[in-house]
Parts: structure tokens; sequence; C-alpha cells
């Protein structure tokens, strides 16, 4: 497989996509993208919450574990049904993941990158 992306004109990812390599066969790919499922990890948290399972925790420990669980949730975003899912595929994880990162580690001397 081979990552494909744009920038846009600030050098930040504009679109990223995993596509098959020149050998590979799409749709065995496709196929198994649709059983390579991630759990969304927030709805551990949130069922731990609701048992009292985070009540050990004080309310530092508390706000930043529901943070990092808000930020996890937000990977798991779907915007035509405007609410997070509870699992979604390996490869639009790893997208979404790649988008993140680039968005929040760039820098003046990053921003070199040519424009495909």
């Amino acid at each position: 497989m081979k990552i494909k992306y744009s920038l846009d004109s600030n050098s930040l990812p504009k679109k990223i996509s995993i596509i098959q390599s020149q050998d590979e066969d799409i749709t065995y790919l496709a196929d198994i993208s649709k059983r390579l499922l991630i759990e969304n990890p927030s709805l551990d948290f949130a069922s731990a919450a609701k048992l009292g399972l985070m009540d050990q925790y004080d309310d530092l420990q508390y706000q930043k574990m529901l943070t990092v669980a808000k930020r996890l949730n937000l990977l798991f975003y779907d915007e035509e049904k405007k609410r997070p899912l509870p699992e979604i595929g390996l490869f639009d994880l790893t997208i979404r993941l790649l988008y993140e990162y680039l968005l929040n580690h760039h820098d003046e001397a990053s921003r070199t990158i040519p424009y495909f």
C-alpha cells in the first residue's frame, strides 16, 4: 500500500489516502479493511466512569484521563451521522492519525515539502 497526500497553500495536509500498490488487489484490500475494525476507546472510559471505576482518581487525574478520552473520541467522529462511531476501520483510523499528526507537528522548517 501507499500513502497519497496533497497539501494546501500553507503546506498543511489537505487530503490523505491509502491506495494499493501496483501488485496489490484492491478487492482483497477492501475485504480486509471491512474486517480490521478498531473500537472507540472512549466508550470503555465512559463505561468505567458510569460504573464508578474512576472514583479512585482525584479530580486532576480524572480530568487528564477525560481529556485524552475526548481527544481519542474525535478520531471516531462521523461527519454524516454527526456523532462518534463505536468503531472504524484500521485504514480510516490510520488516515485520521496521519492527518492529526501532520496538523499538529509542523514548524517553518517543515513547510518546505513540495506539493504533490
